[in-house]
């Protein structure tokens, strides 16, 4: 995939570019997350099990981040080799299991949350 983008492009928020129209500081900051807490299963996930880029996106604005759009999220999980199980849904599923993804805050917090929401 080619991360050059012309200013007349008009990219769609779902579209993987959208990583290359953040800012550098941002990307590294969306990388430096995913290196910290996405923890990619070691065995093929079903869909049923696995945490998707609109899950993804929404974790990483609560949890230290900054909001992005879908496509953002899909780039930089592209960016870092992680499969994806369904690339004509809107929100891609990715090889991160719901058991295994961990998002660590000091008080506890974040855990909690995607517990009650069943997503942990």
């Amino acid at each position: 995939m080619s991360n050059l983008i012309h200013l007349t492009d008009r990219i769609d928020v779902d579209d993987t570019r959208q990583f290359y129209l953040l800012p550098e500081k941002d990307r590294q900051r969306l990388c430096n997350w995913i290196e910290q807490y996405v923890i990619p299963c070691k065995t093929k996930t079903t869909r049923a099990d696995s945490v998707n880029s609109y899950e993804l996106k929404h974790l990483f604005g609560k949890n230290g981040g900054f909001y992005v759009v879908n496509g953002a999220m899909k780039g930089a999980m592209l960016e870092y080799d992680f499969d994806v199980y369904n690339e004509d849904f809107l929100n891609w599923n990715f090889n991160v299991g719901r058991k295994v993804f961990k998002v660590v805050d000091p008080e506890g917090a974040a855990r909690d949350r995607l517990i009650a929401r069943g997503m942990y």
